[in-house]
């Protein structure tokens, strides 16, 4: 929390001097005046020119929250080319300010979870440009959901820097109901589903025989990570979307796309027609009784496990492959009552 407490004092710093119509700051000066500030506030950091040349773009990105007009002159000195401009000036309506407290609220909450945390910054950042303190922060509108899977979470961040790096990287693997082993990848992605993290990558072959190619991996189930001095094999044209586009899940069988065709009874008819399966379905009748739909997609483990998931509400028709493993695996779970 510091460092973005520290980030605060910095953009206060350079608002003040860039107000200043008495003087043009140059680098080496603002980076002074703010050296200054956090001295005075008990805080002995170093400050760097990468550091203010990052808080200077931040305030005039035209797609940023500010647009601030930063001029430079060409004794590199900074100011704001409009007089009176402060970041800290109402420069919006109060329904606009509303939306941006309420835009917030739902972003502090993303930056709170677990391999999020390089978001609590901006949010930061943004609150103190708007001068927004404790006690005008909203309760959120909208509530998000947090991952339960903490141990999994914590992998986040530092698989993303493997991923930006296109580093190669070892893994200790545990199966549920395995020994641990090591696996070597290329990282490629990151994809959440059901509340569980998966890594999608090159898995290089480490025996002779083994496969090779792409692979997922459960963050649950990695319990070690560790550089690999393999070559980094790119992920070239492979787009996730489109790689996911026709499965439930992240699982993706070797099969060919089935039409799967079900009936959905009751009330639960009209959830299905609004919230869709999968983005193939389609919604073929529609009364009374029953909603009658279909969908393309390659069967999986997850397809069933979201289907079964409707209990006696919902009904496989065709192909008559998937109707057989729905039946199996209701037998299944009969037997265990």
């Amino acid at each position: 929390m510091a460092t973005q407490y520290n980030s605060i004092i910095r953009l206060k710093k350079i608002d003040e001097c860039l107000r200043n119509r008495n003087k043009v700051y140059k680098l080496p000066e603002l980076i002074s005046a703010i050296s200054q500030e956090l001295e005075s506030q008990d805080k002995k950091i170093k400050v760097s020119e990468r550091t203010i040349y990052d808080d200077l773009k931040f305030l005039k990105d035209e797609y940023g929250p500010f647009k601030a007009p930063i001029t430079r002159t060409n004794e590199k000195g900074y100011f704001y080319e409009e007089s009176g401009y402060s970041i800290f000036n109402p420069m919006q309506d109060h329904d606009t300010i509303e939306k941006i407290k309420s835009s917030l609220s739902a972003l502090r909450q993303v930056a709170n979870m677990t391999g999020y945390e390089d978001l609590k910054d901006t949010v930061l950042r943004m609150e103190a440009s708007y001068n927004f303190d404790e006690e005008q922060r909203i309760d959120p509108i909208v509530h998000l959901e947090e991952g339960l899977n903490i141990a999994a979470q914590k992998r986040i961040e530092p698989l993303k820097t493997h991923i930006q790096n296109e580093q190669v990287i070892s893994v200790i693997y545990k199966p549920f109901d395995k020994a641990a082993y090591a696996r070597v990848v290329s990282p490629y992605f990151l994809k959440e589903y059901n509340n569980r993290w998966f890594l999608f990558g090159h898995q290089h072959a480490i025996n002779s025989g083994e496969y090779e190619g792409l692979t997922n991996i459960s963050l649950d189930r990695i319990t070690g990570i560790s550089k690999s001095f393999r070559d980094y094999v790119p992920k070239g044209n492979l787009n996730i979307k489109e790689y996911l586009s026709n499965v439930i899940g992240v699982t993706v069988p070797k099969e060919d796309i089935q039409i799967i065709q079900f009936k959905v009874f009751g009330i639960r008819r009209h959830y299905v027609d609004t919230k869709k399966i999968h983005e193939s379905q389609r919604t073929v009748e529609m009364n009374d009784k029953y909603g009658l739909f279909s969908i393309s997609v390659i069967p999986n483990r997850e397809l069933y496990s979201h289907l079964l998931g409707f209990g006696g509400d919902l009904e496989v028709l065709r192909p008559e492959g998937v109707r057989k493993e729905m039946k199996e695996k209701l037998d299944v779970l009969f037997s265990r009552y």
